[in-house]
């Protein structure tokens, strides 16, 4: 549907925004985070702020539509599409997929989304490295 594609299109730039304006796009700030607790001289826990009130409203959210609790229709959408994956669904290629990602951003202090502000914001930079995330996507 036409909404559903603009509703995730201007979830998209708001969320390329919320980066932008919180220094997200830059692999320092991240990396900064991540010299916890080995040098808390450069430790920047902006970064916790930021995945508190990014995973904070949305597991209130995800917690009142769980079955039983919420009998409203979506919006955009005729019904809730909800993960139903368990603990016992995790395999390998899950793990080796978890630990590559986590390691690349590790390394380079870019996560996928501020990648892809970044390509706009500098496609010299930015492309390669979503084309390297896109093929990686793959695998």
């Amino acid at each position: 549907k036409k909404q559903q594609w603009l509703s995730a299109y201007f979830s998209g730039v708001q969320f390329g925004f919320g980066l932008l304006f919180s220094g997200m796009v830059y692999p320092l700030k991240e990396l900064r985070f991540f010299a916890f607790p080995r040098d808390l001289s450069r430790f920047d826990p902006s970064l916790a702020l930021i995945i508190l009130f990014g995973i904070g409203p949305a597991l209130v959210s995800y917690l009142r539509l769980q079955p039983g609790r919420s009998a409203a229709k979506p919006t955009l959408a005729d019904k809730w599409d909800l993960p139903t994956g368990t603990v016992a669904d995790i395999d390998w290629k899950f793990i080796a997929g978890a630990l590559t990602w986590g390691l690349a951003w590790g390394i380079d202090g870019t996560c996928p989304g501020s990648g892809v502000v970044r390509a706009v914001l500098n496609p010299s930079w930015g492309l390669p490295w979503l084309t390297g995330f896109a093929v990686g996507s793959l695998f």
